[in-house]
């Protein structure tokens, strides 16, 4: 058990697309005074990662307005103990954050890069409208941060989600809760990376729409995938993913899965916005789920504590991809294929073993048991 400590904000700053003003200093969420008032623009307020922020600060931005975000922004290194929040106030609906910029090789709406000392960064009750931007992920992040949080967010229109990948396992905690993720718009736009992280949860959160996987962990060390929908990835990749990783070679272990509806469909896009090469595709997913590695010439990329039980999994060409592991469970699931045309050319079976990973490593101690095919 990890207990996390979030002391009470030591400044709460406000965002108001109608009263505010970005000269003003967000201290007050009425007009006081020429400077005592609210912030107006998303752009102002995320500005507060670049070295203005506090420990402890709170940005809040009106309920039921529109603001806009016409620049991307990066944090640095912070000291030990740090941490900012962005969240809502108000009533009505979430705040939604658009983006409106122009620029054609922006990547990163949000860019932590060697956050060193971060102790906590959180979105709560956000809707992050990203308007289709051709290369714009949400968010990316290195270094030896700590605690990332999304909860009751929505995230929507976007190049690439969420990636956190701190290279050398040193980042600790990405949660996703109560969050829904819709509509990648790039041909690799994951919705959600964890990527040589520890202690990495997906809960309670519905992915849909994917160019490409929906979840993806690779190496990832304890984590927890729980009570999600995840739908609709791309012809060809998984609604969820979990490998290890490569350069520098990590493994992936005690990894919990379990209670999530996992639902292929049958991508009907054009090439341009799927996987398939086909135009338009036209047919079901294949391998909704993979618990495997990729090509592992450059070391080894094992699996190690894997349950993955009381999940549903539907409409796919071939559910499951099991590859070099130790200690996998796979039990007490659902494996439910609709009437369809299925392509199962080059398909044996419906759940695979294979050992194609690192110098043909074996699978050890597999056991599939108490799992429902129909």
């Amino acid at each position: 058990t990890t207990t996390i400590t979030v002391k009470a904000p030591l400044r709460t700053f406000y965002v108001d697309s109608a009263i505010g003003n970005d000269a003003c200093n967000g201290l007050s969420q009425t007009v006081q005074s020429a400077t005592l008032c609210p912030w107006r623009t998303g752009t102002k307020a995320f500005n507060h990662l670049k070295g203005s922020s506090q420990p402890g600060d709170l940005v809040l931005f009106n309920r039921g307005q529109v603001f806009d975000i016409n620049a991307m922004f990066s944090g640095s290194a912070k000291p030990s103990g740090y941490g900012v929040g962005f969240g809502a106030y108000g009533v009505g609906r979430k705040p939604i954050l658009k983006y409106t910029g122009t620029g054609d090789n922006t990547e990163n709406l949000i860019y932590l890069q060697g956050i060193n000392g971060l102790a906590y960064i959180s979105f709560r009750d956000l809707e992050f409208d990203l308007n289709k931007h051709a290369s714009l992920e949400l968010l990316y992040s290195t270094g030896d941060f700590q605690n990332l949080l999304f909860y009751r967010d929505n995230v929507v229109n976007f190049a690439k989600g969420i990636t956190v990948n701190s290279i050398d396992q040193s980042a600790s905690g990405m949660f996703v809760v109560e969050t829904n993720i819709f509509n990648s718009t790039r041909f690799d736009g994951t919705h959600v990376g964890c990527q040589r992280t520890q202690r990495c949860a997906l809960v309670n959160s519905h992915l849909d729409l994917s160019t490409n996987h929906l979840a993806y962990d690779a190496g990832a060390i304890n984590a927890v995938v729980y009570g999600n929908i995840l739908t609709e990835s791309s012809h060809g990749r998984n609604v969820y993913r979990m490998i290890g990783a490569g350069t520098p070679s990590t493994f992936a272990r005690n990894v919990y899965i379990g209670y999530n509806f996992m639902g292929g469909w049958i991508d009907n896009r054009a090439a341009t916005s799927s996987q398939c090469g086909r135009n338009p595709c036209n047919r079901f997913s294949t391998d909704l789920v993979t618990l495997s590695l990729v090509d592992a010439s450059d070391g080894p990329q094992m699996l190690e504590n894997v349950m993955f039980e009381h999940n549903v999994i539907t409409d796919s060409e071939r559910f499951m991809n099991i590859g070099s592991s130790e200690n996998i469970t796979i039990r007490d699931n659902i494996f439910r294929t609709s009437e369809g045309d299925f392509d199962t050319s080059g398909y044996s079976g419906r759940i695979i073993l294979e050992n194609s990973g690192f110098n043909g490593a074996p699978i050890i101690n597999a056991k599939i048991i108490d799992n429902n095919v129909i």
